[in-house]
């Protein structure tokens, strides 16, 4: 059981994939690098796995749909990890000096 009352857990949900979606904008937009965009997104995704199975604990979801929410969490953490370990794999980049090339 979470420590927090349902609707924190609700707000997390909401924030970590907010998180998700403003590091993809981020890097659409050439703010963000590839690796560093894994890593954000790889967390996200394990996070909102988590918070996930915290509303399903919570018993905000109803039964039937209980199984979809926990297999979702599931495919989240699994797509998560696969991304954290992208990320990690791939060579560091070069730390931009504001020199021009």
């Amino acid at each position: 059981m979470s420590a927090f009352p349902a609707s924190v857990d609700a707000a997390l949900l909401v924030a970590w994939l907010a998180i998700l979606v403003a590091g993809v904008v981020r890097y659409r937009r050439g703010g963000l690098s590839y690796r560093k965009l894994l890593l954000v997104g790889g967390a996200s995704c394990t996070w909102a796995a988590y918070s996930l199975l915290q509303l399903t604990e919570a018993r905000l979801v109803t039964d039937p749909l209980e199984y979809v929410v926990e297999g979702a969490a599931v495919l989240l953490l699994v797509v998560g990890l696969y991304t954290l370990y992208r990320g990690w794999r791939l060579p560091e980049e070069p730390e931009a000096t504001g020199e021009p090339g």
